[in-house]
């Protein structure tokens, strides 16, 4: 097999469900520092939450003080879980990284170990090719915990970083961005992610004597069917239009003939630049005060501490809006994850991106915004950043899979991206 599907296979059969820690970052850590690369594991968190990242920097040769431009790949190695239902079942084990007529199968092969091994396999190739010669700087920051809830991962990697005196001049992100063909897709913005909890409070009783209880299940339902009428927007230029999923509804309900008096259900929004997170909660909020019909009762805002170094609208925030309408109370929760970001298209470092991708595929690069987040959002505010990967049709699902093709493809793809970046 070439080298780009060896370095993948390595990388699946090292298990890292999120948050990943173990083996892996010592394999990393020796193949680093086996291409001079100046390496450091960074373990964040404690107990359950510790995550492992691994950040590491080769400084093209010359004066230490030298000032050189710097390419920094970042990904992740955790994984979400490889789990089977009753209607699908992996066909191989997957983490056994298995080759079957030049498909390679295994969680994390598309998202994202294998674009890290194309990556890993490109500096190989950019390194033989300069020699001595390298006139920039290659970084590499890989994290533990971006499939979960990211906390001790990218971020605070970052921001440690930084205070260090790190700097960089663009960035590649290995999300698997593909759709049709490697390459035919990057990312150079990402939506925003608001998180709500919608909870309804109402009178439980028996389910003989309906009239004496107010059921939160049945009234949750109805307002549930209510958002899903609600349309943030229409989009723009950018950013396709806003998109609502509900993605839980809990009741606890531990007995069956008992009427529900609370009942809650989470909603996931993924939205653009047309609203600030601030005005899509006052959209959605508005929304349900048209359908309960009356006015809003505020709960005051509760915003996480400020943090001087993210932009406002990026900075973390969390509150509630309380509705008491028919005998039910009604509770609007949200927090934000993430805000809406773009690098600017027309940017030296996104135009030799996508020069560098058609230069291998000899077609077009298209750059979407679509999808949902990664870890770029949290790169942006340090250097210009675009997510470029593999093609991401099995990215989380049953038989997650790369042709050994696309992972050559891909490997050539970042090359190009690593000479060109350094040329201009």
């Amino acid at each position: 097999m070439p080298l780009v599907a060896d370095y993948a296979t390595a990388l699946i059969q090292f298990v890292t469900p999120t948050p990943a820690n173990g083996a892996i970052f010592a394999y990393l850590e020796d193949w680093l520092a086996s291409r001079g690369f100046a390496a450091q594991i960074i373990v964040l968190g404690d107990g359950d939450a510790q995550t492992t990242n691994i950040y590491a920097r080769r400084r093209a040769p010359g004066p230490s003080d030298r000032s050189n431009r710097c390419l920094m790949f970042l990904g992740h190695v955790d994984v979400v879980p490889a789990v089977s239902s009753a209607t699908e079942r992996w066909r191989h084990d997957p983490f056994a990284a298995t080759v079957e007529e030049g498909i390679l199968y295994g969680r994390g092969a598309v998202d994202m170990k294998g674009a890290i091994a194309a990556f890993m396999a490109a500096i190989d190739r950019h390194l033989h090719a300069v020699e001595e010669s390298a006139d920039g700087d290659i970084a590499i920051l890989l994290t533990g915990d971006e499939e979960g809830v990211a906390t001790f991962g990218t971020r605070p990697v970052l921001e440690q970083l930084v205070a260090d005196g790190e700097q960089w001049d663009g960035c590649i992100t290995g999300e698997p961005t593909s759709v049709a063909t490697v390459g035919d897709t990057a990312k150079h913005g990402r939506r925003g992610s608001m998180h709500f909890t919608l909870e309804v409070l109402g009178v439980a009783g028996h389910v003989g004597y309906p009239h004496l209880a107010h059921n939160a299940a049945q009234r949750l339902a109805d307002i549930l069917c209510s958002v899903g009428t609600w349309q943030p927007d229409q989009g723009d230029a950018d950013f396709e239009p806003s998109v609502v999923s509900v993605t839980d509804i809990r009741v606890g309900n531990l007995a069956r003939n008992v009427v529900p008096g609370h009942a809650e259900a989470s909603i996931a929004c993924r939205f653009g630049a047309v609203h600030t997170p601030s005005t899509l909660v006052a959209s959605l909020v508005a929304h349900l005060s048209t359908y309960l019909a009356v006015e809003t009762v505020p709960a005051e805002a509760r915003p996480m501490p400020a943090d001087n170094t993210v932009p406002a609208e990026a900075r973390p925030m969390q509150g509630s809006h309380t509705w008491q309408a028919g005998g039910f109370a009604v509770v609007l929760s949200y927090r934000l994850s993430s805000a809406p970001f773009l690098t600017d298209p027309e940017s030296s470092f996104v135009r030799s991106v996508c020069h560098a991708v058609e230069t291998v595929t000899r077609s077009p690069c298209a750059l979407r915004t679509t999808g949902g987040t990664s870890d770029s959002r949290f790169v942006r505010m340090h250097c210009p950043v675009i997510d470029l990967g593999l093609c991401n049709a099995s990215m989380h699902a049953v038989d997650e899979q790369v042709a050994i093709t696309d992972l050559i493809r891909m490997e050539q793809i970042y090359a190009q991206v690593l000479q060109s970046f350094f040329a201009a």
